[in-house]
């Protein structure tokens, strides 16, 4: 209990850049053939846009800071003039002092950001200078994640829905450049758009059992780190006389045990945008399966011995302890979708 209150967090960026090099691992090449960029360089392109919008907007905000505190102490002097104080903002001095400083402020930060276009408009130039990559690396990555015309399609995005193009598209081409609606949902939509680009290839099956192979290893590897665990297992196929399967994880920790079953699946475009259909066809396909495998060994283990079905002595120890605890370890969140669990359940049923 204690080891698992204090198992070491990560940022999610860190998590997320963990998780692209690790489906993406030995596929620089590849990605750099389809895309233009390797995964490492689109993660601190991400980190490069970051901190080009931050170098443009804090002067900005420091600036405006600077003039509110200014403004403020003139009112102080002002106050029991009857006139205005700012030109672009009314400012009535007759104003409780509260108000007349929310006004001030309020009107400072308004006037810094009157232009925003060439604070948020950026060029290839300007990505390749800060992130050190040659033009067209950088060139390469904006244009993957600007939106087009066609990605909105009135039926699916007319009302508001939990994705829209922007969601993995979070950037606009207009003629002074590149402008970020939403930089920070960049990281997010990294690897789908780039799982996106391989579908389209003939290298789409090599990188889906890559991608496979990361789950089940470091879901392993931090449960059983975490459980500070010295026997675990992984890719274990089994097979009775009527029932086959295959167990992705196998944890053994003193009388406990954690059996783990991975999926690494994308979640579908339209369970994203909360289509009903398209949530409980992508729950079924990462909980459902998941969830069936479980079932298919906990009937097998009722029938025989665990070595019976291929299982080494340790292992079939393992899955004889009185604690089991089967889990399900999904590559892409589900959480938001949950909502749609119970419809799950009775299509098992029926």
């Amino acid at each position: 209990h204690r080891d698992l209150h204090s198992f070491p967090t990560r940022r999610s960026s860190d998590l997320l850049l963990a998780s692209l090099e690790g489906c993406f691992e030995g596929m620089d090449d590849l990605c750099s053939e389809l895309m233009g960029f390797t995964p490492t360089q689109a993660f601190h392109m991400v980190d490069s846009c970051s901190r080009l919008l931050g170098s443009r907007i804090f002067p900005l905000l420091d600036e405006a800071n600077q003039r509110g505190s200014s403004l403020v102490k003139l009112l102080k002097r002002e106050r029991r003039k009857a006139k205005t104080v700012n030109r672009r903002r009314q400012i009535p001095a007759g104003d409780k002092p509260s108000v007349q400083r929310n006004l001030a402020k309020a009107s400072t930060f308004e006037s810094a950001f009157d232009d925003s276009r060439p604070i948020v408009a950026v060029t290839p130039d300007d990505l390749a200078e800060v992130a050190k990559v040659d033009r067209q690396v950088a060139e390469a990555f904006l244009e993957m994640f600007a939106a087009r015309p066609e990605d909105y399609v009135e039926r699916h995005h007319g009302l508001p829905a939990l994705s829209s193009p922007i969601t993995l598209h979070p950037i606009l081409k207009t003629d002074e450049g590149f402008i970020f609606v939403n930089h920070q949902l960049l990281l997010e939509a990294l690897r789908p758009r780039m799982e996106e680009k391989f579908a389209e290839s003939q290298h789409w099956e090599r990188y889906q059992r890559a991608r496979g192979r990361y789950l089940e290893r470091e879901s392993v590897n931090l449960l059983s780190g975490a459980l500070k665990s010295t026997l675990h297992w992984n890719n274990l196929h089994w097979h009775s006389s009527t029932l086959s399967g295959e167990l992705d994880g196998l944890i053994s920790c003193d009388d406990a045990t954690i059996r783990v079953e991975c999926k690494a699946g994308a979640v579908s475009e339209g369970a994203r945008r909360g289509a009903p259909a398209s949530m409980l066809e992508t729950l079924n396909g990462l909980i459902g399966e998941a969830s069936a495998q479980h079932v298919r060994l906990s009937d097998a283990l009722i029938e025989s011995e665990p070595t019976d079905f291929g299982f080494s002595p340790l292992q079939s120890r393992a899955l004889k302890s009185e604690l089991q605890f089967e889990i399900i370890v999904t590559l892409d969140s589900v959480t938001a979708w949950a909502t749609e669990a119970h419809r799950l359940q009775r299509v098992e049923e029926s």
